[in-house]
């Protein structure tokens, strides 16, 4: 991370700034809040960037929590996950390159000598098979990119929802075991789609999979994607750090926003109908993690059986 070795004035202004940035929002001055704000300030990450503005948008404020995951999320968890091995794979591709290179280049040469005195068909032998190594470089040059682009693609896979692009199960679990260092965690909420099965039956998956991606972007919206996660079929999970208070109202909003679309065919424009989501806000306090998230599932399921949907509860 060449961006780190700043130069000295770069640096100073940089550390001026983020003191007047822990001064005018209250920062604690903690060594993870100074390399979030570092990261801010060289204005290169542009996730973070986006994540630090719509914190402190309309009057917000900045916590703790929110700086550690950001560093985690945003500038060490992608580090760790793709630098390492596309500098590995990078200095693969190089090395190869070259003796692949050398190889071609000897050939010719030894082409060259040979040509005082060597036949026609040898040296047309040779050449033929230097064009077999140009052939076989090329091949594997796109071969290494290929590799490289299916592995960028298992890394995301392993903690991205591929239909809505949310984190999944495995990174949220990933995100808590990072936080619970940190004491007592805020809450969360936990959204589901209400009547999931009723509508794949009636319009098909694809209508299902659709209001599934319009549910992520409104969640999205409202509380930034990285703090969203898609946890089942139609199950999300919302953690963003901030106190019941705020976190309700989020997810208010959220369930009212879905609650008022309307589903309409695409062909026609004609209304099918609307859709509804129920949530539970719940702590995880001092239990285990996964052991809570399936307790909040379990309310859930309780409360649409009684008929409690298209509400935001509290476990």
């Amino acid at each position: 991370m060449d961006h780190y070795l700043a130069t000295s004035p770069k640096a100073k202004d940089i550390f001026n700034q983020i003191q007047s940035a822990f001064a005018r929002n209250g920062i604690t001055p903690t060594p993870i809040n100074y390399l979030v704000w570092y990261e801010y300030y060289l204005n290169e990450n542009k996730a973070l960037i986006e994540e630090v503005n719509k914190a402190l948008a309309n009057g917000g404020k900045w916590h703790d929590i929110l700086g550690f995951r950001l560093y985690h999320g945003l500038i060490k968890q992608q580090c760790t996950d793709m630098q390492d091995f596309e500098e590995d794979l990078a200095s693969a591709h190089s090395s190869l390159s070259v003796a692949l290179n050398g190889l071609g280049e000897n050939l010719n040469n030894h082409a060259t000598l040979l040509a005082q005195g060597a036949t026609t068909e040898q040296l047309a032998a040779l050449q033929q098979n230097n064009v077999r190594i140009s052939q076989v470089h090329q091949n594997t040059q796109l071969l290494l990119a290929t590799i490289s682009k299916k592995a960028e693609t298992t890394v995301s896979f392993n903690f991205k929802d591929p239909i809505t692009k949310l984190f999944n199960e495995r990174r949220l679990v990933q995100d808590i075991e990072k936080l619970k260092p940190l004491g007592n965690l805020p809450p969360l909420v936990i959204i589901d789609m209400d009547n999931f099965s009723a509508i794949q039956q009636n319009h098909g998956a694809l209508v299902a999979e659709n209001l599934i991606r319009f549910i992520a972007r409104t969640l999205s919206k409202l509380a930034g994607k990285n703090h969203c996660y898609r946890t089942g079929d139609n199950e999300f999970v919302i953690f963003t750090g901030e106190g019941e208070a705020t976190l309700s109202a989020i997810a208010e909003k959220a369930r009212s926003a879905i609650a008022a679309a309307q589903l309409k065919r695409k062909d026609t424009g004609d209304v099918i109908g609307n859709f509804t989501v129920t949530g539970v806000l719940f702590y995880v306090g001092t239990r285990e993690f996964i052991e809570m998230l399936e307790t909040a599932r379990y309310g859930l399921r309780m409360l649409k059986n009684r008929d409690q949907r298209n509400k935001i509860h509290e476990l």
